[in-house]
Order: structure tokens, then sequence, then C-alpha cells
């Protein structure tokens, strides 16, 4: 740290950021050959990340995020961006699922949506443990009996991207155009989180990011 710190100095990075900025700034200045002038303000980083959306500065900055209570569907949501690299940590053949009568749902929307939700998942889950009492889940495993029972089954993963993809993935999946409700919910989770974990940085508030969209994504 302390070599890390000396080359820093001799580039002018602004030490009392935080080591995203840091970072960034340093990129910044190696591409353009720029060391800070002690007499003039220090604006680098936000004249080329914040005005001109120079974020390739932070491609070498990834954050992981341990992401539990996933659907199935919200996963594969992840997993389709090839910008993140996700491990799922949770089994297929969960037996704790067998206890019919506490699976978990997760169920969103208004009071109006959220009891029409639960009236299907109610359906469903009589009529499957009538099924399973009838015997006529006999021969299967576990994981094929799982695989019937409507969104029941919770996942948790390691979700690994730059800040930069981090940033674009939520401009996508934050408005409710063309999104499901679960992945806009981890978006929107996503959002406040690396507002308040890295502030003055390239995430926006919650309400900056309402207003973007796909032609607000960095390249």
């Amino acid at each position: 740290m302390e070599g890390a710190d000396r080359l820093l100095a001799v580039f002018g990075v602004n030490q009392v950021d935080i080591p995203c900025n840091q970072s960034a700034e340093f990129n910044s200045r190696l591409c353009y050959l720029q060391v800070a002038n002690p007499e003039k303000p220090n604006t680098l980083v936000q004249d080329m990340i914040h005005k001109y959306g120079h974020l390739s500065v932070f491609g070498d900055w990834s954050v992981s995020l341990l992401i539990v209570g996933l659907s199935d569907e919200c996963l594969k949501e992840l997993m389709a961006h090839h910008e993140i690299h996700t491990s799922r940590l949770t089994s297929s053949k969960c037996m704790v699922q067998n206890d019919w009568a506490n699976l978990v749902f997760r169920v969103f929307g208004t009071e109006q949506q959220i009891e029409t939700q639960l009236k299907g998942l109610s359906f469903a889950m009589h009529s499957l443990q009538l099924a399973k009492e009838k015997g006529n889940f006999e021969g299967m495993t576990t994981e094929q009996v799982n695989n019937l029972v409507p969104a029941c089954k919770v996942s948790a993963c390691v979700a690994t991207a730059t800040i930069k993809d981090w940033h674009k993935f939520i401009i996508g999946r934050f408005p409710v155009s063309g999104n499901e409700t679960l992945i806009r919910d981890l978006a929107h989770r996503l959002a406040a989180q690396f507002h308040r974990e890295y502030p003055d940085s390239i995430f926006p508030t919650m309400e900056e990011y309402a207003k973007m969209t796909n032609k607000d994504k960095p390249n």
C-alpha cells in the first residue's frame, strides 16, 4: 500500500477520496498522461467520469454481492447478463422443501395483486398436497417433486461485476417497462446500496435512476 500511495501521489490523485474513485482517477490520469497541478482544482474525476461518462476507468474495480432470497426466475435474469459472473450457492435438491406446510413464498405488488397471488398459490399447493397423499408422486425424486411447486424455490448466489457494469444493470432493470417485479426490486435495492457505499461515485440517487433509459447506459 505504501508503494501505491507514492505512485498515486506522483500523479496527484486525491488520496482522501474513496478507493474506487482513487483507482478511477489514477486510470484517467494514466490514460491522458495528466499530472495534477497543485495550483488548480482537481476536477479530472468530475469532468471525465460524471460529465462525460468515461466509466471504463472503473473497469478494474469489481464488486461481489451475496444475494439471498432470489427466485429461480430472478437468478436466470442475473445469469443472462454476460457482464455479471454468477455462482449459485444452493442445491437444486433441497430436502427442506418436503415440508409442504412451511414453504416460503415471495409475493409483490398491491394488496389486491398479493391477495390474487396467494389464492393461486394456495390452490396449487392444496392440489399438490392431495396428489402427494394419494401417492401420485411415488417413485419421483425430491427434485422432481419440487419442480412442480410454483414459486417455492428460493436461491442464494454470489454475483460479481465491475462498478460500471452494475451501473448498467441497474439502469436497464430499474424501470417498470419490460421488467418483472422481482428483478426491479433487486435493481432498486442495488441502487440504494451502491449509492450509500460509494458516495460521490457513479451511482446516482433513486430519483435520478428513475429518469434514466437504456440510452443512458455507458458504452
